[in-house]
């Protein structure tokens, strides 16, 4: 008898060289603990703040670019290292990426006298072990589908960013991230059910209200990871859990 596979998904972390790493560590040794078959990062691991302004030009941002590098590497060797030490079961990892990473293809676009010198593989998410898929490219993992943000269609911009609406339109389980908000909503189905999640953020504690993407509804970020237990066919044992970042030690 199939009984699925557990998923661990965490939401936006936004690696910044102005904030500590204490997050990432946590939420390493939160998924070392869970020991799950497939570990989602959902996307925007690093802030990329060097490369937030369209058209800028990297010769005055060449330094801060080289700090999002090293503190998004750090990140990365601070989040692995508890896993690595647990030695019992390395997951499948996945990383779907977000927005911030997209801007290093953006800029590379905008600025082609720079194709070569700048690239998401120096963000090192291959060299830990993370299977990478595009910005906006949906990953099926046992009949849920994983993409950072879900985009919009026409003008229902509002209900395109919700889960829920991807449920609605697709007819399948959907986990997104981006806006750093909560969500968990369950579809009953004849068969079976399909799930609507948003994964919300695990952000620094102080980043949602200084950072020029933070908005009024800054107090509504979410920060923590989820669980799906038992996941296959798009559904799962119980429900998704949530685990506040704060109770598990950040």
């Amino acid at each position: 008898m199939n009984k699925g596979i557990k998923i661990v998904a965490i939401g936006d972390m936004h690696a910044h060289p102005d904030y500590d790493l204490k997050r990432f560590r946590c939420a390493g040794e939160f998924v070392a603990e869970q020991q799950p078959d497939v570990l989602v990062m959902i996307g925007d691991f690093s802030d990329v703040v060097s490369l937030m302004e369209h058209g800028s030009k990297l010769q005055r941002q060449s330094a801060r670019w080289k700090e999002d590098k090293e503190v998004t590497l750090d990140a990365m060797a601070e989040f692995m290292r508890p896993i690595h030490k647990r030695k019992r079961k390395m997951p499948r990892r996945i990383m779907t990426l977000g927005n911030h990473e997209h801007r290093i293809e953006r800029w590379v676009g905008e600025n082609p006298e720079f194709e070569g010198d700048l690239s998401v593989t120096d963000l090192g998410y291959e060299r830990a072990g993370f299977s990478v898929i595009p910005w906006k490219q949906y990953v099926n993992i046992a009949g849920w589908h994983f993409v950072h943000e879900i985009g919009t269609k026409g003008r229902a911009s509002t209900k395109a960013t919700s889960p829920s609406y991807g449920v609605a339109a697709q007819g399948v389980s959907l986990v997104h991230g981006h806006t750093h908000e909560w969500e968990c909503r369950r579809y009953p189905g004849r068969e079976s059910n399909r799930w609507a999640v948003d994964l919300g953020s695990w952000v620094h504690k102080d980043m949602g209200w200084q950072e020029s993407w933070s908005n009024p509804t800054e107090f509504k970020y979410w920060r923590g990871a989820w669980v799906i237990d038992g996941a296959r066919f798009g559904d799962c044992n119980g429900a998704p859990r949530a685990y506040g970042a704060e109770e598990l030690g950040d």
